[in-house]
């Protein structure tokens, strides 16, 4: 995986194949703006450009939340998730500061894209 500074708001890698992994470090921002971007290296391999809703998983691949899918965006293509992510950090036990590693399930045939929690870094 290469490493990826994606703005000072949120860091994550991923590579320019088609990675299901995103490593995603929350910060202060993210948490008081209760937007999380999403790097714009992985959204695009995978197929991520839409708006619309996302589905989030826990660990065991159960349903946890029904986020909105934003775009940061439009001439930069850049993803975010908006409302109901914060929840389900909290729910992993995810504090500021800490990175965590989500996998994507479904993305480019289906209509809503899937990210399950995969682990804390």
């Amino acid at each position: 995986m290469v490493k990826r500074e994606n703005s000072s708001r949120c860091r994550a890698s991923s590579s320019y194949s088609q990675d299901p992994y995103v490593k995603v470090t929350l910060t202060p921002r993210a948490l008081k703006t209760s937007k999380l971007m999403l790097p714009l290296d992985f959204t695009r391999v995978n197929g991520i450009n839409k708006p619309g809703k996302m589905i989030l998983l826990d660990k065991d691949g159960v349903k946890k939340q029904v986020v909105d899918l934003l775009e940061h965006n439009r001439n930069t293509g850049i993803m975010r998730i908006g409302k109901g992510w914060k929840e389900f950090c909290e729910a992993h036990g995810v504090k500021v500061g800490e990175s965590f590693l989500l996998e994507l399930i479904r993305a480019k045939e289906e209509v809503i894209p899937v990210l399950k929690f995969c682990t804390k870094l």
